[in-house]
């Protein structure tokens, strides 16, 4: 009996729900959707993007060759080895990649389990990433991402044209290593339904710690690239910043009150209480310190060579004023 080598096979547990084949090659398994899943339900949802190309995992990201410093790697003592007190995370830190010689000329602290640490060059730093020794020791070691690339919006491609080609033919001061094309969320008037659609502007990731001004289409159009700032990450769960609800292991919090509790924030009867400046509104309002000062910090992630941590002492500093009259609004 001949066997048709096109077909992709796979093994499937009789536990699991039965899957589907593709005859194309190259495609593997693919699953059939459930048919209980609620379709209007999902589409409430937005999506991050609509991916052209798969953007690399933070444990990949090295510095460029070339690059001239200062470099800097975030280390994380893993939960086995630390202890509770910070100091004494600190000193293993410390301790390890002393012993290790990579050549780190300063490591200060960013947390409970968390240091930075400062090299001369980019080479240095490459060489810490590479040392198969650090999960022996309970060190897990990663570039920041702002350090070793930029985001920057491209708009008015069209929709016919393949972002892989426009990869390839265009022309950049920085390279271009993926780039992913945004959806836009749609209302029909007629039935109320939102969907989502792919739009006219492209999401460029480059291999640099700045955005270049302008890139050559087809290396003859010349067109305006703008730094993307990215969206606040906020938890509708805990209320707390830098993460989602999907990823929350807090306790569930109103976000209207700020009290610990499950209660819907648009039927809880208190009045508005912020759950970080503890201002008279609800959390998340575009008028809290703390939403300014994050809004800040993207912005200045976008558009300057800075660190997350450096980016939040300069953030507090320059929106001190604006800080102040907020207050003196709530006085009046």
């Amino acid at each position: 009996m001949e066997v048709d080598n096109s077909v992709a096979w796979s093994v499937v547990s009789p536990k699991k729900k039965k899957a589907t084949y593709s005859n194309h090659p190259g495609e593997g398994l693919k699953r059939s959707a459930s048919p209980t899943v609620d379709i209007h339900a999902s589409l409430k949802r937005k999506p991050s993007a609509i991916m052209e190309q798969a953007s690399p995992t933070s444990a990949s990201l090295k510095y460029p060759s070339g690059h001239t410093g200062p470099a800097t790697v975030i280390l994380t003592l893993q939960n086995d080895y630390c202890t509770k007190n910070k100091t004494h995370n600190m000193l293993k830190i410390g301790k390890a990649i002393n012993s290790l010689r990579v050549g780190a000329h300063t490591i200060l602290p960013r947390g409970f389990n968390r240091a930075e640490a400062y090299f001369n060059n980019g080479q240095e730093a490459n060489r810490l990433l590479d040392l198969p020794a650090l999960p022996g020791i309970g060190i897990k070691a990663y570039v920041p991402r702002q350090k070793v690339e930029k985001k920057g919006l491209l708009r008015g491609i069209s929709l016919d044209l393949d972002l892989n080609e426009l990869i390839q033919t265009s022309t950049s001061p920085c390279k271009i290593t993926y780039a992913k094309r945004l959806s836009r969320r749609q209302v029909d008037p007629t039935t109320k339904e939102a969907s989502w659609e792919p739009s006219e502007t492209v999401l460029l990731t480059f291999e640099e710690s700045m955005v270049p001004e302008n890139i050559r289409i087809y290396g003859l159009l010349n067109r305006k690239v703008t730094p993307y700032i990215e969206r606040v990450r906020t938890c509708q769960n805990c209320g707390r910043y830098g993460h989602t609800a999907a990823k929350c292991r807090g306790a569930p919090t109103c976000l209207n009150c700020g009290q610990k509790k499950s209660t819907d924030p648009y039927t809880c009867p208190s009045e508005g209480s912020c759950l970080h400046c503890r201002g008279e509104h609800p959390t998340f309002s575009e008028h809290c310190q703390t939403m300014i000062i994050n809004k800040e910090v993207n912005r200045l992630i976008a558009y300057k060579d800075v660190s997350l941590f450096e980016a939040f002492s300069q953030a507090r500093e320059n929106l001190n004023p604006l800080t102040c009259t907020l207050e003196l609004i709530r006085a009046r």
